[in-house]
């Protein structure tokens, strides 16, 4: 019997040893994690410094009005607290004055890691649902460095950012456009006498 209690003891010991590496390890992967986070959102910042200085489209407040992976090369900033399928980067809407995403947590595949507001020169990092919304609030603060007693949301559609691959596509549209001779906008065609209607 005394070997049986004493055996009990032993397990017993090994099991909490056992969860007090796992916590400790566990805790050591999140500040890890949190560390990446901060450094991918420093080399963003400091990106859009460098290239809103150099780049001849930048916002009033002088940041580029999109980022480019390119810029990065192989060392592209990317937030990994999210799942690696989300996209890299979107951008909130010109005159979006807000210093945070609409949509801070991720919820669907077309959310990227990271938001980018070019009118403040601010970068956020979205973060996955966790348990809690006190936890997943307690996430968006760590990574972000912020101190948000509450998770914005909106759900206006001024306040919706716009993904690079729309971004993308669009001036793709129109480069091809331009080439065929099509108008995709009417600013960018000016009015001729063919387009006076005369009496008769």
């Amino acid at each position: 019997m005394r070997r049986v209690v004493d055996m009990l003891i032993v397990m017993l010991l090994v099991a909490v040893m056992a969860g007090l590496v796992w916590h400790y390890r566990s805790e050591q992967g999140d500040l890890r994690d949190y560390r990446a986070v901060h450094d991918a959102i420093s080399k963003l910042y400091e990106k859009a410094l460098i290239q809103g200085s150099v780049g001849e489209q930048s916002t009033k407040a002088g940041f580029p009005l999109m980022m480019h992976a390119k810029w990065f090369g192989d060392s592209l900033p990317i937030n990994v607290a999210v799942p690696d399928s989300q996209p890299w980067i979107d951008i909130a809407p010109l005159g979006d004055m807000a210093d945070h995403p609409p949509d801070p947590v991720v919820f669907n595949e077309e959310q990227a890691g990271f938001w980018y507001n070019p009118n403040r020169g601010l970068f956020r990092a979205r973060v996955p649902m966790q348990f809690t919304d006190e936890e997943t609030l307690e996430l968006y603060n760590q990574l972000n460095n912020t101190a948000l007693k509450k998770l914005p949301r909106d759900s206006k559609p001024e306040r919706q950012p716009v993904s690079l691959a729309k971004i993308t596509a669009a001036a793709d549209q129109a480069i091809s456009d331009a080439a065929d001779g099509k108008v995709t906008s009417p600013t960018m065609r000016r009015r001729t006498l063919m387009d006076v209607k005369t009496r008769r």
